[in-house]
């Protein structure tokens, strides 16, 4: 398939994520027509100096993964934006069945089969689920690697800069402009948030949260309901945790109801490295 470059950028928010970033960067192989822009949060466990070392294009913005996504969107140049999470990796065939969906323009997006890293039984259910949901409801997550057409990323305006659930209201948004495909092709994802929180406690948090969230519960509550269920599950007080998850909710929720578009948010913030 022949394509002007580049036709595909992919765009991976970090914060702290040293410990993933190698696998990452293996994951990342070198394909014609095809940038990787990586966008730094405010690491402090030496992320950025890694990336920087590799020779990687990383920008840097405010805390928050909508804002780093928009920021990398706005960089990017390709066609198609696909955007990853720093601790998951593409299979091989991925780009390959993304190049196959820009050939069809009904089609705005969409996402990968999910797998999760991991030999655990339960987590397979998991996968299971994650499929069904995708399938059946075109829903994905943002764990499964979205991709969606830049024209019509920025029609709708981007990601919305909300603390929490900026991928399913992404997703929602998204089919008002066309068709979402679910790829075949598998992304595998790291079990850490299993592994924290349970599978059962982490899957019933996910339903309750998407469920509050399409019956119009205000983002901002979720995200304190979220942070407030994940401490209960650490045995922590509100008194102990952590302040700068805590910030970086505030942060987001303010964003929330700001009245600029994505893209004005941030401008004043932006960095490239």
């Amino acid at each position: 398939m022949s394509l002007r470059f580049p036709y595909l950028s992919i765009v991976i928010p970090v914060l702290n994520e040293a410990t993933e970033l190698p696998r990452s960067l293996q994951g990342l192989r070198a394909s014609p027509g095809v940038e990787i822009v990586f966008v730094d949060g405010g690491s402090q466990d030496g992320s950025l100096e890694f990336l920087q070392r590799a020779g990687q294009t990383v920008l840097q913005s405010q805390r928050g993964r909508a804002r780093q996504m928009n920021l990398g969107a706005r960089r990017a140049r390709g066609r198609f934006l696909l955007f990853l999470h720093a601790d998951s990796v593409l299979d091989e065939g991925c780009l390959e069945g993304l190049e196959m969906c820009m050939q069809d323009p009904r089609i705005v997006g969409g996402a990968f089969r999910l797998k999760i890293r991991s030999h655990a039984r339960a987590l397979r259910i998991i996968e299971w689920g994650v499929r069904m949901r995708s399938c059946l409801m075109r829903m994905p997550y943002g764990d499964q690697g979205l991709f969606v057409r830049r024209e019509a990323f920025w029609t709708l305006g981007g990601y919305r800069d909300l603390p929490i659930m900026e991928d399913l209201d992404l997703v929602r948004r998204m089919k008002t402009q066309g068709r979402l495909t679910m790829r075949p092709e598998r992304i595998t994802t790291s079990d850490r948030r299993w592994k924290q929180n349970g599978v059962l406690r982490t899957s019933l948090l996910n339903i309750l949260l998407a469920t509050l969230f399409f019956l119009r519960v205000p983002v901002h509550s979720l995200a304190g309901l979220h942070q407030g269920l994940s401490d209960s599950a650490h045995g922590k007080a509100p008194s102990q945790r952590d302040p700068s998850a805590t910030e970086a909710n505030a942060d987001r929720a303010q964003g929330e109801s700001s009245k600029t578009s994505p893209s004005q948010q941030v401008s004043a913030h932006e960095r490239v490295l």
